[in-house]
């Protein structure tokens, strides 16, 4: 056997032997662990036998080796998010944009009353709860009748009679899309309210 390989079957405890109770130090030279141990200088194993006499005690290459795993997950959830899905995010960005053009559009905005009434994002003249879907992939808006039935539900929970959807287009143009026993109730409403001004105005001469 050649020089190299004495050096390689060699045996070298780590430089913190000991502070471990598996080291030939505290077991002897025949029952130390150091020839199974990876944390070894050179001739060790694949196992960890690192054994501290004093609890909490941590070996110096397991906390590099720690410190290099942090380092490596972090660079990996970082290389994570540059690669996140760029449309997807803008189709959030258009949706978020969408709700906002609504608001602007729309009488009255309720804050936070979608989180909290569960009444639709928006309720317009205190009466109406609209909900806007933001149809960014479509030309014409297509109305889905379960979402239309969810937020009529959503209204009348809030204590609103009317529920609809504005539906928004790739574009920007917003729809209302109500059902029809709502829109007879909405007509409902407008002629009374209508009736109700014109009684109160002044009579021409």
């Amino acid at each position: 056997m050649g020089l190299a390989d004495q050096l390689a079957c060699e045996v070298v405890p780590c430089g913190v032997a000991d502070d471990c109770l598996n080291s030939p130090q505290q077991r002897g030279e025949e029952q130390a662990e150091c020839r199974h141990c990876k944390l070894a200088n050179s001739g060790g194993g694949s196992l960890n036998y690192w054994r501290p006499w004093q609890r909490g005690l941590q070996h110096p290459k397991l906390i590099v080796e720690k410190r290099e795993a942090g380092k490596a997950r972090r660079a990996a959830a970082q290389e994570k998010r540059g690669k996140r899905d760029r449309a997807k995010m803008d189709v959030q960005r258009k949706a978020r944009n969408a709700e906002r053009q609504t608001n602007r559009s729309i009488i009255e905005n309720t804050r936070n009353s979608g989180r909290i009434a569960k009444d639709g994002d928006h309720v317009s003249a205190g009466r109406i709860g609209l909900d806007t879907k933001m149809q960014s992939g479509n030309e014409n808006p297509v109305v889905h009748l379960v979402e239309l039935d969810k937020v009529r539900e959503d209204a009348r929970r809030g204590g609103n009679p009317i529920g609809g959807l504005v539906l928004r287009n790739k574009h920007g143009r917003g729809v209302v899309v109500f059902d029809e026993v709502d829109y007879s109730l909405l007509i409902g409403i407008i002629m009374r309210q209508a009736a109700v001004i014109a009684a109160g105005l002044p009579k021409e001469e």
